[in-house]
């Protein structure tokens, strides 16, 4: 029976292992005794299971304690700050979801220029809404930190590729139809102050009147009313800022569902304008959610990062498990050759060995297992010659005396 390490285990192992376990709620936990009863309901999970046959339960249960303590469940920059290594990406992998994001933007642009030129109904879906745009790829892909080994050419399980990153549907909506609505009442109030002209010409007499696609066509024409300091400041062309913002009212709208990346851009772009129209207040409360969307994408990226490496690495090991599978296969079919053919050569010298003896006599001959010539062979030898003396006409060799003869 194996012996438990008496050491504690690897706090990385550890944080890999209950990672999503302690999340929400769970993160804040204390309590020795109700980490203890955590550990305990998932011990039947692969890698936790693999955990407490390798170790002490009261270690891995402890190395959980101080973990959060340290609130590296809670937040990815703290796991990132202690365990640096977990979160590297190789090049290869950085290149294949760069190629993926490029992909995924430009299927997002055409659905949006769709959508702006009243060729999509918000019903219509965009061509990368349910399919990321590089599809799935194996264990052998090199964009992966484990491999399959070089020499197994059985098909493997595909690993389906878990970039580019999306927000769920209706969280995206809500974040991009909020944030729509709060520059319409940034742009409405601005006009107010600066603008009166405008909104009694068109007689837009609320915020809820205009939406944010036609202030942005608005502000396009009405340039000259900002500084060009401020425009200077928002460090970014003002042409493409409104662009943005259209963009986003379309996004919104029509539902279209669009990377994290783009989301984030749409914010940074929302609170440029909010800056320039100079409501500090919005552009603050925009601020504090741009940076929970990113912390929210931060906590995705980590996740889809160490599931990657898992299931590679899980790939590899079953790859190889069927390697040595295929081998004792193969290894007990070659047995089973080789036992019939030892098999067959002994039954054959057994019949050779016959054959051997038989060779050694006369057709007709008898001859016992000691391999000496029997009595009924001398006895068929004295018959055949008295049966040649009858022919000469001679006495046989051995006469016969009968009774009673004188």
């Amino acid at each position: 029976m194996k012996s438990i390490s008496m050491n504690r285990p690897d706090e990385r192992l550890v944080y890999l292992s209950f990672k999503n376990i302690f999340t929400g709620p769970d993160a804040h936990l204390r309590s020795l005794k109700t980490i203890r009863k955590r550990v305990q309901k998932y011990k039947d999970k692969e890698e936790i299971k693999a955990l407490i046959q390798q170790h002490n339960l009261d270690h891995i249960c402890n190395t959980a304690k101080s973990l959060l303590e340290s609130e590296v469940f809670e937040s990815t920059i703290k796991a990132k700050i202690r365990f640096p290594e977990v979160f590297d990406v190789s090049p290869s992998q950085s290149a294949d979801r760069e190629a993926s994001e490029a992909e995924a933007a430009k299927s997002e642009a055409d659905a949006i220029r769709k959508a702006a030129e009243g060729r999509i109904t918000c019903t219509e879906p965009s061509a990368i809404n349910e399919e990321h745009a590089v599809g799935p790829r194996t264990a052998e892909d090199p964009g992966l930190e484990a491999r399959l080994p070089s020499t197994h050419t059985r098909t493997t399980p595909s690993i389906p590729s878990l970039y580019p990153i999306y927000f769920p549907l209706q969280t995206q909506h809500r974040l991009l139809k909020h944030t729509q609505d709060m520059l319409e009442k940034s742009c409405y109030s601005f006009a107010q102050r600066s603008m009166s002209d405008v909104l009694h010409q068109k007689e837009w007499d609320c915020a809820e009147c205009v939406e944010l696609n036609i202030w942005a066509n608005t502000f396009r024409s009405k340039k000259d009313i900002f500084s060009p300091d401020s425009l200077a400041e928002m460090g970014k062309p003002f042409p493409q800022v409104l662009d943005s913002m259209a963009q986003l009212r379309h996004t919104a709208v029509h539902r279209i569902r669009v990377t994290v990346n783009r989301v984030h851009q749409y914010l940074l772009d929302a609170e440029r304008l909010m800056l320039l129209l100079q409501d500090e207040a919005a552009s603050k409360q925009l601020t504090a959610l741009r940076q929970k969307a990113e912390l929210a994408t931060e906590d995705m990226k980590t996740n889809k990062d160490l599931l990657e490496t898992r299931a590679a690495k899980q790939l590899r090991r079953y790859a190889d498990q069927i390697i040595e599978l295929e081998r004792l296969q193969q290894a007990a079919v070659e047995e089973m050759l080789k036992e019939d053919k030892t098999c067959q050569i002994s039954a054959a010298a057994l019949l050779e060995n016959a054959i051997s003896q038989e060779s050694q006599y006369p057709l007709g001959t008898y001859y016992g297992d000691d391999g000496k010539v029997s009595e009924r062979a001398c006895d068929a030898e004295s018959s055949s010659d008295a049966e040649e003396d009858l022919v000469r006409g001679s006495e046989p060799s051995n006469p016969v005396i009968h009774e009673g003869a004188h």
